[in-house]
This record gives structure tokens, sequence and C-alpha cells, in this order.
């Protein structure tokens, strides 16, 4: 009854640990089924089973065995020379690792090599710690190809590695050598089944390893893109925007033009004149755009008020700044761009209630001082710390906001209230 019990569960770790180094070095037949692919284990498994008591442990075990995991991979795609490649690998590494395993059982328990093919407890012992020994070699062969091809692998995971492989081992042999000095029939199926835990414990934690950090990756990757997506539509916004005033300029000036041109042919200079007048009176009145002479701040400022305007949220500012400023005009563009975005995102998620932007640049003593504030959705905790950031209103640039601010000698604070969100900063001149 043990015996059968070991024969099964190690031929399906086996036909496991086989499928997983193919996996490494082959791609799937375009989208294989769960339940095909467990089919496919199950079934070599009891290939290698049926070898192994027809055939016991001769040459055309080995050759069966190859020729069984040859044909079983159908699920991958079909390249014989490499399949056939990784088939005899597959099965060279499965029997050189028993010869191995044989060899350390002598040196440790000082038994010959005969007594562990004839006591049935080191049979066992032998035939679990092979498995064992046999999936740390392919494993390490398939993270050196995923290596190869650009996957990375920290120094964590092969003391990991290390470190499961040797506690593993250890383990199952002193289960073993606890149960065959103790001489308690009853307690043999119990150490197999221990030792068969430990084997598959070893397996899967290692691919929930892998897969978490696969995982990891992907999310990683997904937030990178969002972030792109999010910075490539603010970006739309603008294009917009701008395409917009330059139609209703273009509009306009048609419209001017003619009235013009008609005051002209009149020959009614006074009127012409007093209307030339009236037109700057309107474009001084309404344009109410920031010029601090500043290049990089002016563009910024204007382009993200153009965008809170249409969006209908109140943009009020009061600059007062020179034009020759110490602070670099990427770092300028990084802060006050991802400052004022998080602001307009912050009024846009208001549904009913005032939507207002405040922004304040003031430059005194050889120090930029700056405090921006928005409204922001009343926050149902009353108890809210004020010091703090708002990683609901205020999540995406943030980072890049304090990057580009440890550049220069600074002081930041974030605050908020119940219905305000207030980021003020102090830059220092060197």
């Amino acid at each position: 009854m043990t015996s059968m019990i070991v024969n099964i569960l190690a031929c399906i770790f086996e036909a496991i640990i086989i499928f997983m180094f193919f996996d490494a070095y082959i791609e799937k037949q375009g989208e294989v089924k769960s339940y095909l692919y467990g089919i496919s284990i199950v079934l070599l498994a009891g290939l290698i089973a049926l070898s192994n008591i027809v055939l016991d442990l001769g040459l055309l075990n080995l050759i069966f065995v190859i020729v069984s995991t040859f044909f079983i991979m159908y699920v991958y795609n079909k390249n014989i020379k490499i399949n056939l490649i990784l088939s005899i690998i597959s099965v060279v590494i499965l029997t050189v690792s028993e010869i191995i395993v044989g060899f350390l059982i002598t040196m440790f328990t000082g038994v010959a090599m005969n007594q562990i093919y004839t006591i049935n407890e080191y049979q066992i012992l032998g035939t679990i710690l092979s498995k064992l020994f046999a999936f740390y070699i392919m494993k390490y062969f398939c993270v050196i190809h995923k290596k190869d091809n650009g996957f990375t692998v920290k120094t964590s995971y092969w003391f990991l590695f290390l470190i499961m492989f040797i506690s593993s081992g250890m383990s199952i042999f002193l289960i073993f050598k606890l149960q065959y000095e103790s001489n308690l029939e009853t307690l043999n199926i119990v150490s197999v089944l221990c030792s068969f835990g430990l084997l598959y414990s070893t397996f899967f934690t290692l691919y929930l390893y892998e897969n978490l950090s696969r995982q990891a990756k992907i999310e990683q990757k997904q937030e990178v893109f969002q972030q792109q997506i999010k910075a490539q539509s603010k970006h739309l916004d603008e294009i917009l925007i701008a395409q917009r005033e330059i139609k209703k300029l273009r509009h306009d000036l048609v419209n001017h033009n003619i009235s013009i041109q008609k005051y002209f042919e009149n020959e009614d200079y006074k009127s012409g004149l007093e209307y030339l007048k009236n037109i700057n009176e309107v474009v001084n009145v309404s344009e109410q755009d920031v010029a601090t002479g500043n290049t990089a701040l002016d563009a910024i400022i204007n382009t993200k008020k153009s965008i809170a305007q249409s969006k209908n949220i109140e943009f009020v500012t009061n600059i007062q700044i020179p034009e020759n400023i110490f602070v670099d005009a990427i770092d300028i563009c990084i802060i006050f761009g991802n400052a004022l975005d998080n602001c307009i995102e912050a009024c846009e998620r208001i549904v009913n209630g005032l939507k207002k932007i405040s922004l304040s640049i003031v430059y005194e003593d050889d120090s930029v001082i700056c405090k921006i504030v928005n409204t922001a959705e009343k926050r149902k905790n009353k108890f809210l710390k004020t010091l703090k950031r708002d990683s609901t209103n205020h999540g995406f640039g943030i980072e890049n906001i304090e990057s580009a601010l440890s550049k220069y000698k600074h002081v930041c604070r974030f605050k908020q209230d119940e219905k305000e969100f207030q980021l003020s900063f102090v830059i220092f001149k060197n």
C-alpha cells in the first residue's frame, strides 16, 4: 500500500516538474485550457508509473519515459528537435539525481548501495529526495534561461532557493531516519505523507513566489500605463482648449475686420478709431492672463487656468515674482503643472458646491513663497488629521513635486480639512 502511494505521488511530481522544465523553454500552442494541461500531467504521470512497474529501472524504462515525454508534449509548439532534446535532458536529470541521492544516503547512513534498493524505508527516502534534487536542478536551469531572456532574478530569490532546498532535504531525511529507528510500522504511511507534503509545498511555494512577483510587475506596468494615459488626456485637453481659443480669435478677427473695413470705406475714420478703442478695452478686460515675464511659469499657469475655466472652476491668482528666478524652468513646469492638475481633478469630483483654485506666488528675501488652495469634496471623517497627504484627491504627481523640490533647500507642507486642500512651500535660494 505504502509503495503504491509513493509511486503515484512521485510520478505525479515527476510529470509536474517536467512540464515546468518545458514551460521555461517552449511556448504553449495558443490558449491551452487548464483542464487539458492537467490531463496531460496526469497522463504522463500514469505512463511513468506504468514504466516503473513493468520495466523496473532498466534502460528500456529510460527510453520509454523519454518517448512518453516527447509525445505527451502536444500542448507546446511543435518543434521536434527541441522537444526531443528537452525530453532527454529532463529524464537524464531525474536519473542522475537518483544516482547522486543514492550515493549521499550511503555516505550519511553508512548503508551499502544495494541496501537502499532492498530496504523499503531507504528506497522511499531515496525516491523522495531524488525528486527534490531533480526539481532544484531543473528549476535552476529554468531560472537561468529566464535570466538570459531579460528576466530579473534578485539575490533574495537565490537565498530562498538555497534555504528551501537544504531545509526540505534535511527535514525529509530526519523524518525517515527517526521513523526507521523507531521501527513502528504505523508511522510509515505518516512519514511518507509528511515527506511528500514537504516536497509539494516546496514546489508550490516557489511557484506562488514567482507568480506573485510576475503579478506585481504587471500591476506596476499597468500603473505606469494608466499614468501615461492620464498625462496624455491632460495634454489633449490643453490642445483642445488652445484650438478653441484660436478658432474664437479667428472668428472675432474676421468680424472686426469687416466692421473696420466698412468704416474706412465710408471714410468714417472717427467711428473707426472709436471702434478700435472699444476693441482694445474689451481685450484688456477679458484677457486677464498671467504675465510675469517668466516664460515657463506663465505658460503653465495660463494653460491650467484655461482648462480650469473650461470646466467651470474659478481660478484666482496673486503672483508677484520677477522675470528671472533661480528655480529651473523644468522644475517650475513639474511643480506647478502637477500641483494644478491635482487641483483641477479634485474640483472635478465636486458634484454640488464651490469649485475654486487659489494660487499665490510671492518672491521675497530671495525665496519663492507659494500657496495653492483648492476646494475638495466634503470629508465624512471630521477627525481627519490636518497635516497629511490626501491620497484620494491628490495622489497623482505628488512624488514628482517632491522630487523637483528636493533639488533645492525648501519647506513643504500638505494641509487639508473637510472642504479644502492646501499645498504650501518655500524654496530658498542657496
